[in-house]
């Protein structure tokens, strides 16, 4: 009766060996509880059928490597969040709608990188930057110059060189149906035009 039992005893005290091992547990360590040597649990462990793959500190690795790749997509994910918030805050539509405006060039805040051409946006932001310095808080949308731009017909993979966007009447602030695109020299002109009239 006592060797049955021993026998049943050890048969447990080998699952649960080899259930530590597979939590990650080190045969150092399962043998420290058990009082047994490294190498004794290393026997015991083989002929269960357990590699050391299965266990120990290669399961510490995985598990380590999991919960940096969750950490990662946990932050990417927020950056996500964060980049759909501004778009819609900055530039007056959804992320997916500025990155196709866009040529589908991943959004930016602070401009494309250093070297790197500028892209739409930069351009979009650049204009809008500079209505605001001179005081003109309302600009068009993103996707509203966009539009103004394309219809236009002076849209040639963003807005075509030598010509402007600007006002129709210059009192009235950057509304679609107050924008039009026009030559840059007819621009200055009837800009200066203007600011003679104003003397």
């Amino acid at each position: 009766m006592n060797d049955v039992m021993t026998s049943h005893g050890i048969q447990a005290r080998n699952a649960q060996m080899e259930n530590l091992y597979r939590d990650g547990a080190t045969m150092a360590e399962i043998g420290e509880q058990f009082t047994l040597t490294r190498q004794r649990v290393k026997q015991i462990l083989d002929r269960r059928g357990l590699s050391k793959d299965q266990g120990g500190a290669a399961i510490r690795r995985k598990s380590l490597e999991l919960e940096k790749r969750k950490a990662l997509a946990q932050k990417r994910a927020a950056k996500k969040q964060e980049m759909i918030k501004w778009c819609e805050d900055h530039l007056g539509c959804s992320l997916q709608e500025a990155e196709a405006i866009n040529n589908h060039v991943p959004i930016q805040r602070r401009g494309s990188k250093r070297n790197a051409p500028a892209s739409i946006l930069d351009r979009y932001l650049g204009t809008r930057d500079q209505c605001r310095h001179k005081g003109q808080r309302h600009y068009l949308t993103f996707p509203e110059w966009h539009a103004a731009w394309v219809a236009s017909g002076h849209w040639d993979n963003g807005p075509e060189k030598g010509w402007a966007l600007v006002r129709v009447d210059s009192k009235q602030g950057w509304f679609p149906d107050n924008v039009q695109v026009v030559r840059m020299g007819i621009w200055r002109v009837a800009a200066a035009q203007r600011a003679r009239l104003k003397k």
